[in-house]
């Protein structure tokens, strides 16, 4: 991985230079395109900055004030920001072990040292899902001699306890509100920020105890990312680690992976040709040299509101200089990517069988399109969005809005001041084959459940069934109401996007002229196609690839009264034209 490494050190550098100049006397970036500044920005910046200057040349005074001012700046005005005050205590652990001999300690005031001092003492309160910034906290305030006793050990396996108390997979729940049970990529930023911790802990012992109970959980992860890559490199489809960010902790993960001797021999080279896919989705669909800046926005694609383009840059820096020093001295090899052929096959990964909800990740690879869908029962923890909707998921082909709040590709029932969608939660999860060699996928919810996560008691049932044949996806959606009740409007969307008209990747699918091509199996509801949205010039319409064209509506807008015992179905089909890159 020699040339993988020196790439990964020239964009590092290639990043770092478009943005040293523009860094604040505040720490932080002045916002870009609209965006708006992160309480943690100045954090991260810090941490990405002791990194290169941990890696590099460690005799320039410039990069070691900007880090002491992202630091000071971090804890004077956000020092509530739990995840930023860890990524700049992480960078200041990183500028030294011993204060007296830390080169950013030494350019603090008095009052910065006696602010940090005092977070790094007193016990981190955070929620259930920021459990690795206390991991840090103990870490670095260990580290840095703030704390006589190091409860880092303790608290990793309080934090792996977690993951197995919450999900009967072992995977992590990074939810905190809602029905719980969001099971995404997430899970892969916290590690690697773990495992960065644990690298600078001052106990081998430790590190070298702790790393074998961390695989044991996050190896299920790397079976996990295997089979959701496709062949132009696009990894997660759905959850909160879509997109840039998505795609480089993913490479972090595989990276340290390897580092840490976790791949079997028989799996290196799937392993390898994963990574090596992932990294050119990386450098070909984000990476704009001519502005030497990773770019997550412009006028055809979008991000997470949460994301900046700032912050997005200097996690990469970090991220990049880690995996050229990863990577030096491996023997695994980068090769060109070519694309790959597989048979038609599904696998059901689940998450969590609780009794009151179950979830988990059904994978669908489609021989005849050549395509894989990734249809996720998670919760959403409560945002509303589409990126967590219990439909297939396939960038390109059967996209979503990023940061809309659209139920798209599953009904819509509005009772109210109530909307349904039947996602977010399941139960009798089941997968099996139909009578015409039909993959099926099919649960149920007793209870229905708003798109706030809120469950309706005593309304109605669903049951829900995808089925997967010879090219054609199909969702069938029953209803039983509980009580008569008013039914004010159904609702069925589903959106056509355009392909960036730049960065089309080999292998990457769209559409072609015709299309979804849905076709109504079966309504109950009475509803019909609404009038055909452009959406091509409404900049609030992007996908995380390119723009949203138009926007499918089939609905019935006049009040429907369902009766107790009654079936209602609605039942649609597509076959989607399928174009490459």
């Amino acid at each position: 991985m020699q040339n993988f490494a020196a790439q990964s050190w020239d964009i590092a550098q290639l990043l770092l230079g478009g943005y040293l100049e523009r860094i604040g006397e505040n720490g932080a970036i002045a916002p870009i395109g609209g965006e708006t500044t992160r309480t943690d920005e100045s954090g991260h910046i810090a941490h990405a900055l002791a990194v290169y200057h941990s890696m590099g040349d460690r005799s320039s005074t410039r990069v070691v004030d900007l880090v002491a001012g992202c630091i000071a700046s971090q804890f004077h005005f956000n020092e509530q920001d739990v995840g930023g005050c860890a990524h700049a205590a992480l960078a200041l652990l990183t500028m030294g072990l011993n204060p007296s001999r830390n080169d950013a300690w030494s350019r603090f005031q008095e009052e910065t040292q006696k602010i940090i001092g005092s977070w790094l003492r007193k016990p981190l309160q955070v929620q259930p899902h920021q459990e690795v910034f206390r991991i840090v906290h103990a870490i670095v305030g260990h580290g840095l001699g703030f704390q006589s006793a190091d409860n880092s050990d303790k608290l990793i396996e309080q934090w792996l306890n977690r993951a197995k108390a919450g999900s009967t997979g072992g995977f992590v729940d990074s939810s905190f509100r809602g029905i719980g049970g969001r099971y995404d990529g997430a899970a892969l930023e916290q590690y690697v920020l773990v495992r960065e911790a644990l690298q600078r802990h001052a106990s081998v012992h430790i590190r070298t105890r702790r790393l074998p109970s961390i695989r044991t959980y996050m190896q299920r992860y790397l079976k996990l990312i295997l089979d959701l890559v496709r062949d132009d490199g696009t990894a997660w489809a759905f959850g909160s680690a879509q997109g840039c960010t998505g795609t480089i902790y993913t490479i972090s993960f595989l990276v340290r992976a390897f580092d840490d001797g976790w791949i079997d021999s028989d799996k290196t080279d799937l392993c390898a040709d994963v990574l090596r896919k992932l990294v050119q989705h990386l450098f070909m669909h984000y990476l704009d040299q001519g502005s030497s800046s990773l770019c997550i926005r412009d006028g055809e694609r979008d991000a997470d509101v949460e994301e900046t383009t700032s912050v997005v840059n200097f996690d990469a820096i970090r991220q990049f200089l880690f995996w050229s020093q990863l990577t030096k001295d491996s023997k695994i090899s980068l090769g060109a990517v070519g694309s790959g052929s597989f048979g038609t096959s599904a696998k059901y990964i689940p998450f969590d069988h609780g009794a009151k909800a179950e979830h988990g990740l059904l994978v669908y690879r489609d021989a005849l399109l050549g395509l894989s869908f990734q249809l996720p029962l998670i919760g959403g923890n409560g945002d509303g969005t589409s990126n967590c909707g219990a439909f297939p998921h396939c960038p390109g082909i059967f996209d979503t809005p990023v940061n809309k709040r659209l139920s798209v590709l599953v009904p819509e029932l509005t009772f109210g001041d109530k909307v349904s969608v039947p996602s977010f939660y399941g139960k009798n999860v089941s997968t099996s084959l139909g009578p015409r060699k039909e993959f099926q996928f099919r649960y149920e919810q007793p209870e229905l459940i708003t798109i706030d996560e809120v469950l309706m008691l005593n309304v109605a049932s669903c049951k829900v069934l995808w089925s997967f044949v010879e090219g054609k996806v199909i969702g069938e959606f029953t209803y039983v109401p509980k009580r008569s009740i008013r039914l004010d409007s159904f609702r069925f969307a589903c959106v056509v996007s355009s392909p960036h008209s730049r960065l089309v990747l080999p292998h990457m699918p769209f559409l072609g002229e015709n299309g979804l091509r849905p076709q109504i199996l079966r309504d109950d509801f009475q509803g019909e196609w609404q009038q055909v949205y452009d959406l091509t010039e409404d900049p609030s319409y992007r996908t995380h690839g390119g723009k949203i064209a138009c926007l499918y509506v089939y609905a019935r807008l006049l009040a429907l009264h369902l009766r107790p015992g009654v079936t209602y179905c609605f039942s649609i089909s597509f076959e989607p034209e399928v174009v490459r890159g």
